[in-house]
């Protein structure tokens, strides 16, 4: 809620104390105060309802005005209509609360934000994270949970120890979410030993993700061990000074899905975060794929041994991608290749940032950025579908060529096969990715292009040297004019059963 809604509420709640306050004279009729005018003369010409849903509104009948509690505080008082610093200030100092707000430019006082916390609100963050009442407790502590405009909240501190914000947890919308308090500038979130010499560093994207990892493990207590955020993926370039020497790293990854324009926002957070630690020795913690973070993780259930194994299993992080770490589960690799070209993953892999990404089909492309003032070209690697290859040709008598198509439908783990006639191909992709799309591919609608043309370069596969894989198509099961009997298939197709073509 914003300080204005929190203080009109108040304000409705302690109405007849209010009143009293303005000296308003009021006498109450029914559900109705009534008084002669702002200036709280004898009289019924001003009525300010004094309960339900319509409690504190008022209106003068003399005059015509009207208004909510608020503008009657401030029109008894002969406040300006844009002047909230005077109206919170006498607020504040009558009521003993803080509403939250803070004047324009002016940074938020930590210590009042602390001094709202209570039992409440403590138990509060533990039904809300999954967090144990002992991390909480000592995040408080720590000074760094209090109350801000009535949500939790978390300081921000500069590099040099003073306030910057308030990142607070807003649940006054229909999409709860962590907000920044106005005119914040976001540093990283460093907790744990900060005093050091520090051994191992356990870098997150997100605070939920440090204090998941921090309370399920323990490790927040134990000297040497630091935790740091860098609260969001944009931020990373900001821990160049916040990383420890001759301190090992521990990179907690997401799973994070591609974006509209096919960037998984992960694989960029740790290439941004390798950039700006030095030589320090960074190692990337991988978590099961159907969870999307740690604390989604923990709040399923993870103990404290599933963390400490995903820590024993983390990889080595290689700064040089020319050769980078491949999957054990998949052949498919990024290859060095003159871009632009295309690669398959069946399997979810490691990339050539070192981290697990999702299985499907890879456009390695160049870019234009803009660098210190110069157009460069850079390399992009971005994800335009979901799995999908072409095995085979096959044609129906000759004619009428399609590809077959495996693929694994969205949402699912299992391959399925798919006839695309080659002509789809040809002009606009609608027809083409109608199929697909029906079929169950996922595609993002602003790559459509890019998968007619990988599609359209995969006849490249098939020449004269693959003659296996060129198929044919007939209507029925039996005996073919050639003497070979077609035996029933599970692979149906619009026009027939599949055979491999002889030669």
């Amino acid at each position: 809620m914003t300080p204005c809604q929190l203080a009109n509420e108040w304000l409705c709640s302690h109405l007849k104390e209010v009143l009293n306050h303005l000296q308003l004279n009021v006498k109450k009729v029914g559900t109705n105060y009534f008084t002669g005018n702002l200036s709280g003369e004898k009289g019924q010409s001003l009525s300010i309802a004094a309960e339900g849903p319509k409690a504190g509104l008022w209106k003068d009948f003399a005059t015509g005005e009207k208004g909510n509690i608020s503008t009657l505080w401030r029109k008894v008082r002969g406040i300006e209509h844009q002047d909230y610093a005077t109206f919170f200030s006498q607020l504040e100092a009558f009521s003993g609360q803080n509403f939250g707000y803070i004047p324009p430019g002016a940074i938020p006082d930590w210590n009042k934000c602390r001094a709202g916390w209570d039992n409440e609100y403590a138990e509060r963050l533990v039904a809300l994270r999954g967090y144990s009442r002992q991390f909480v407790d000592w995040l408080y502590f720590k000074e760094m949970v209090g109350v801000y405009r009535s949500c939790i909240a978390f300081p921000i501190w500069r590099p040099d120890g003073t306030l910057s914000g308030i990142h607070y947890y807003d649940e006054t919308k229909a999409k709860k979410k962590l907000r920044f308090s106005k005119g914040t500038n976001v540093y990283p979130l460093v907790f744990g030993d900060t005093s050091g010499p520090i051994t191992d560093l356990y870098v997150h994207e997100g605070e939920w993700d440090a204090y998941a990892q921090a309370d399920r493990s323990g490790l927040y207590l134990q000297k040497g061990v630091r935790f740091l955020a860098t609260r969001g993926a944009w931020n990373a370039e900001k821990i160049k000074d916040q990383v420890p020497k001759d301190c090992r790293i521990f990179l907690w990854t997401q799973n994070d899905q591609p974006d509209k324009d096919g960037r998984i926002s992960n694989d960029e957070w740790v290439a941004n975060i390798g950039k700006n630690t030095g030589t320090a020795d960074i190692y990337i913690v991988k978590i099961p794929l159907e969870y999307k973070d740690v604390n989604d993780w923990a709040r399923a259930g993870a103990s404290k041994e599933d963390l400490q194994k995903a820590l024993q299993e983390a990889n080595l992080y290689t700064k040089d991608v020319s050769d980078p770490p491949q999957s054990p589960k998949s052949k498919d690799c990024f290859e060095t290749k003159k871009r632009p070209y295309y690669t398959v993953h069946k399997e979810p892999f490691i990339g050539k940032n070192g981290i697990l990404s999702p299985n499907g089909v890879y456009l390695h492309g160049l870019e234009k950025r803009k660098i210190d003032g110069e157009t460069t070209l850079s390399a992009v690697d971005i994800w335009i579908c979901s799995y999908l290859r072409a095995i085979a040709v096959i044609s129906f008598h000759g004619k009428e060529h399609s590809y077959l198509l495996e693929y694994i439908p969205h949402g699912k783990t299992e391959p399925k096969r798919l006839a695309l006639p080659q002509a789809s191909l040809l002009g606009r992709p609608d027809c083409a990715l109608k199929i697909l799309r029906d079929a169950g591919v996922s595609i993002l609608n602003r790559h459509s292009n890019e998968v007619v043309d990988y599609l359209d370069s995969e006849h490249f596969h098939f020449n004269s040297q693959t003659q296996d894989k060129f198929w044919q198509a007939v209507k029925t099961t039996g005996w073919e004019s050639s003497n070979r009997f077609i035996p029933r298939s599970d692979h149906r197709q619009p026009r027939g059963r599949l055979v491999r073509q002889q030669f």
